[in-house]
């Protein structure tokens, strides 16, 4: 019910979500299994959860669960975890690692889920985001009690990246698209040595043979 809730939450808790095109084509089964879908652009997500603000009126220690709803192969849960900021639920200061979802197969049915614990195994709110609604940049997300309703100051602050997902293989040529400046420096910082060791060759070559000419024997008449 909660992820239900999540995934109508950005349009108003109204109307219908069409089925993605992958369960709808006829002409081919759906494999919910597959790691590649015909017609879908996979997206790359990452996390960071930096801090968070009113969390209890309690002096408790806390930290943050990160889990991933959707197809099995975009599913994962209880395996990316905060540290555990001790005592201080007023403004705790996680500065988590980056979390990586390096490839959604279907983010029109994801989920993300945000989740703060107490050490006790207590929730102290949570939020259930659509992967399709998330925007980059640094973001604060108020959290919602166990039955989704709002709660009043409860909130994170997190830095988000979304892009589309590209193959490791493809990787550099699409960072050198979105930012050619760094790419186009290293290009010519790359030309330039090969023209250095090849002046230092040809230097080498050049010494090379004057030495052999020095050596080479007169003729005696």
């Amino acid at each position: 019910m909660q992820l239900n809730m999540g995934l109508f939450e950005f349009n108003g808790s109204s109307g219908y979500i069409l089925k993605p095109l992958p369960m709808r084509n006829k002409d081919k089964t759906f494999d919910p299994f597959s790691k590649n879908l015909d017609g879908v652009v996979a997206t790359s997500l990452k996390i960071q959860i930096i801090s968070g603000q009113f969390l209890s009126s309690s002096k408790v220690s806390t930290y943050v669960e990160v889990d991933m709803y959707g197809l099995p192969a975009d599913t994962i849960r209880k395996r990316l975890k905060t540290k555990v900021v001790e005592s201080n639920s007023l403004n705790p200061c996680y500065n988590s690692e980056v979390f990586t979802f390096n490839k959604i197969v279907l983010p029109c049915i994801a989920i993300l889920r945000i989740a703060v614990m107490e050490t006790n195994g207590s929730m102290l709110g949570q939020r259930f985001l659509p992967v399709d609604a998330l925007k980059p940049g640094y973001r604060y997300i108020t959290l919602r009690n166990e039955g989704n309703q709002p709660l009043t100051m409860p909130s994170l602050f997190v830095h988000l990246e979304v892009a589309d997902f590209v193959p490791e293989v493809h990787l550099k040529f699409m960072e050198a698209l979105a930012n050619p400046i760094p790419f186009m420096k290293e290009k010519d910082r790359e030309e330039q040595e090969m023209k250095n060791r090849q002046k230092a060759l040809q230097l080498l070559l050049e010494e090379d043979e004057k030495e052999k000419v020095e050596d080479k024997p007169l003729d005696s008449d």
